[in-house]
């Protein structure tokens, strides 16, 4: 069963979100602070963390950066009333997967949920005769390791974000293809 970390100051957002994860398959962990969360992310072995950024200690931004410093490849939905582009795009460039905004639908959240788990869970086996090897790919100096989320050319380390990982993902496991703008927004973000 996934476990679901929702980080969030709304008593109602968290019980909501309680009773419809959990009546879709998920088990539930829950954190009213950014400090909690961040503990729990740690501690509690969830596969999918959803945080709010307006929290009471630290806020969501925070929580992220404090997040990807430990862990690189666990999902993280942002949910937040927060409207303003400038801050959708700093919580997207450090690490967040998708953002949605409150008020929300729980179908829409639970659908976009199984999409980061999905592309999380996906084998990196390429198309068209790829070099990949189980959840590894090499082309020439170029090797992604789709497990761990990391990227290396000629050995060393390339420090990428979760979108710019997800787009060179995206292409080199479709070699050879011309892909659509919607084919590759599709993969990168989901519907």
């Amino acid at each position: 069963m996934t476990r679901v970390l929702v980080i969030d100051d709304e008593p109602a957002i968290l019980r909501a979100a309680q009773v419809a994860f959990t009546a879709n398959g998920f088990e539930v962990v829950v954190a009213a602070t950014g400090m909690q969360g961040v503990a729990k992310a740690a501690s509690a072995s969830v596969q999918l963390v959803v945080v709010d950024l307006g929290l009471p200690d630290i806020d969501g931004l925070e929580v992220i950066r404090r997040i990807r410093a430990v862990d690189r490849s666990i999902p993280i939905i942002v949910l937040s009333a927060w409207e303003q582009v400038d801050t959708k795009v700093q919580a997207l460039d450090l690490g967040a997967d998708d953002y949605v905004e409150k008020p929300f639908s729980m179908p829409e959240l639970l659908a976009r949920m199984r999409v980061v788990l999905r592309r999380r869970t996906e084998p990196g086996a390429g198309e068209g005769g790829s070099d990949a090897v189980g959840d590894v790919l090499e082309r020439g100096p170029v090797r992604i390791d789709f497990a761990h989320r990391t990227v290396e050319v000629r050995g060393d380390a390339v420090e990428l974000t979760r979108t710019q990982f997800d787009l060179l993902a995206c292409f080199a496991r479709h070699p050879h293809r011309i892909l659509t703008h919607r084919a590759i927004a599709h993969e990168v973000w989901g519907a």
